[in-house]
C-alpha cells in the first residue's frame, strides 16, 4: 500500500477543502473564522508530523531540517512579519503556518499532476499566491489610473505610483457611514500649528481609521473622494496559489 500517495491525497482534499471556506470568508469579508482557522493548524500539525517520519526515511536528514526551517519557520515568520506592520491579519498568519507544516516535503508533488518536484511545496504555494495578488494589485492601479486620473495627478510626487496600487478612491461619506466595507484609509489628516494638513500612508494598519472632523474641518464633504485600500484577501490568493501548485508544481 503507498502510505505517502494515500496521505498526500488526504492533505491535498483537506488542504483545498479549509483553503476554499477560509479564502471566500476573506474574499467576502477580509474575516477568517478562529474555529476553522485552529482546527486546519491542528490538522496540519498532524499531517506535518506523519509527513516527517515517512521523509526521514525518504532523504537526508540534513535535507529534511532545511525543509522543515524553510516551510515551518522562515515563511510563516515573512507573514508574521507583514502582521507586525498591519498588512495582514493574525489569522493569515496561522493559515500560512498551516499551508508550510501541510507543505514541508516534496512527498507532496505526489498528488500534483507533474507528480515530482524538488523546491518545498510550502514556497512554491506561497510564490504563486504573491503572483496572484500581484496581477489582482496591477489590475486594481489600472482602473484606478484611467478613471480617476484627476485624482491620481493630484497626489504628491511619488504617491502618485505607490497610492494607487494600494488604494482606489472612496466617498468620505461611504466610508463614514460603513458602506465601503473592510476599506481601510491611506490618506489620513494631522492637525499641526498651521492647521490640518493630509498625509498619505503606504504601510497601512488594519485598525487604522480617517478623522471626519479633521477631514471636514481640511475642507472635505461627505460627497468628495479620500485615498483607502480595500486591503488583499491574502487567503483567497493562497487558495489560487494552491490550485496552480497541483496543475502545474514547481515547474
Amino acid at each position: 500500500m503507498d502510505y505517502v500517495f494515500l496521505l498526500e491525497l488526504l492533505k491535498s482534499a483537506a488542504t483545498g477543502a479549509f483553503l476554499a471556506v477560509l479564502g471566500f470568508c476573506d474574499y467576502k469579508s477580509r474575516s477568517l473564522p478562529d474555529k476553522l482557522v485552529y482546527s486546519y493548524l491542528g490538522f496540519s500539525a498532524a499531517a506535518f508530523t506523519a509527513s516527517l517520519f515517512l521523509a526521514l526515511e525518504k532523504y537526508p536528514h540534513g535535507l529534511c531540517i532545511t525543509y522543515v526551517a524553510f516551510s515551518a519557520l522562515i515563511l510563516p515568520a515573512f507573514f508574521y512579519s507583514t502582521y507586525r506592520a498591519g498588512l495582514v491579519g493574525d489569522g493569515d498568519v496561522f493559515v500560512s503556518l498551516s499551508v508550510g507544516l501541510s507543505y514541508a516535503f516534496p512527498l507532496s508533488y505526489a498528488t500534483t499532476i507533474p507528480r515530482s518536484g524538488l523546491l518545498p511545496p510550502a514556497l512554491v504555494i506561497t510564490l504563486y499566491s504573491v503572483l496572484a495578488s500581484l496581477v489582482a494589485v496591477l489590475a486594481q492601479a489600472l482602473v484606478v489610473f484611467a478613471k480617476y486620473k484627476s485624482l491620481v495627478r493630484s497626489l504628491p510626487g511619488v504617491y502618485k505610483v505607490l497610492v494607487p496600487l494600494l488604494a482606489k478612491p472612496i466617498k468620505l461619506g461611504d466610508y463614514v457611514e460603513g458602506r465601503a466595507k473592510h476599506f481601510y484609509p491611506v490618506q489620513c489628516f494631522e492637525k499641526t500649528s498651521s492647521g490640518v494638513v493630509v498625509k498619505y500612508r503606504v504601510g497601512v494598519r488594519l485598525n487604522s481609521g480617517c478623522s471626519v472632523e479633521l477631514a471636514e474641518v481640511a475642507g472635505l464633504t461627505r460627497e468628495d473622494y479620500i485615498w483607502a485600500s480595500p486591503g488583499q484577501p491574502l487567503v483567497f490568493y493562497m487558495l489560487l496559489g494552491f490550485a496552480a501548485y497541483v496543475l502545474l508544481g514547481d515547474t
